[in-house]
């Protein structure tokens, strides 16, 4: 079936939100809007408050203001979890540069000794996967190799004043480490923590954020598909993030306190839960919970199960360490 919808004005547009049940008091403010923002983007903000029986029609008393503080709750939510998640990255970039360079020198990342292998696979198996267009399995990738292509790649079209300078200045096809993780994306840095080999570095890193290798990989990973949430304006506060779930600690020590419902390692909840965790282990001072606190108040109507929010999550919150824990 071929998409036949056509374009429509923005008085049509007008028209079937009023038509749908959605109470429009100024039709100018909801033309700037639509203008500004789009139809399209907004009617993401509008699905909670609509009937789901297909119609598209909206619940009794739903406003056009409901739609756009929705919207503008959402735009400041994606600004505080996109300052936070800075924080995680660089300190993740600092902690891999400061612990490999002292104990291999600043070209560590170039030497092939301190990663993972590759796992053999068969050629047929790998000949299908690619005739299939089908992603291949990132065991059987050589991150040594894609890791150093992607520093080589970023180095060679880099045009900070940091690598311009140290091109003018050495011959060496590669920056060293301090350089070279400045240029990696969040995903690249989380891409080489993973595929480097266990050893005392390694897991020196993942004990300043108090946590143990394997749930900081996968912590990392996940927080990348929500970084790149933040990066793409997408919408944010009640995504279900499906793509690479986090590993939720089972460990006492470690565990998540409260209620963890099982939309929890898909949800804001859980990405709040998460980069607490690790904020209080490299930064015990962040203002995150009071923040984002602060923005619940300013948009009161928001309803914070749609994030996967318990009812009691303010008492005895997730990212708590345990019962005495005043986080």
């Amino acid at each position: 079936m071929l998409y036949e919808k056509t374009a429509t004005t923005i008085a049509e547009q007008i028209a079937l939100l009023k038509e749908r049940g959605l109470e429009i008091t100024d039709d100018r403010r909801a033309e700037k809007y639509l203008i500004t923002v789009g139809y399209y983007r907004l009617t993401g903000y509008m699905y909670h408050f609509q009937l789901d029986d297909g119609r598209h029609k909206f619940k009794k008393g739903t406003t056009f203001e409901d739609i756009i503080d929705t919207y503008n709750f959402d735009k400041k939510l994606r600004y505080l979890i996109a300052a936070y998640l800075e924080r995680i990255e660089v300190a993740t970039r600092a902690l891999l540069t400061n612990n490999y360079s002292l104990a291999y020198g600043l070209f560590w990342y170039t030497d092939r000794k301190h990663f993972n292998k590759p796992e053999e696979i068969d050629q047929d198996l790998l000949d299908k996967l690619k005739k299939g267009n089908k992603p291949i399995p990132r065991r059987y990738i050589d991150s040594h190799n894609y890791i150093n292509n992607c520093v080589k790649e970023n180095f060679d079209k880099a045009t900070e004043l940091f690598i311009t300078k140290f091109k003018e200045k050495y011959s060496d096809p590669l920056p060293p480490s301090n350089m070279a993780l400045e240029i990696l994306s969040m995903g690249k840095l989380a891409r080489l923590y993973e595929a480097l080999k266990s050893c005392k570095e390694k897991t020196g890193i993942a004990s300043a954020f108090g946590i143990p290798e394997i749930i900081l990989i996968s912590w990392l990973t996940y927080l990348t598909n929500i970084r790149n949430i933040c990066a793409h304006h997408a919408r944010l506060w009640n995504r279900g993030t499906s793509a690479d779930r986090f590993i939720i600690p089972a460990k006492k020590s470690i565990k998540f306190a409260g209620e963890l419902l099982p939309s929890f390692n898909s949800s804001l909840y859980g990405t709040i839960s998460v980069m607490i965790r690790l904020l209080n282990a490299i930064n015990p001072e962040n203002s995150m919970i009071k923040k984002f606190s602060e923005l619940l108040k300013e948009y009161p109507k928001i309803n914070i199960s749609y994030m996967g929010f318990p009812a009691d999550w303010e008492k005895n919150p997730a990212w708590k360490m345990n019962s005495s824990d005043n986080h």
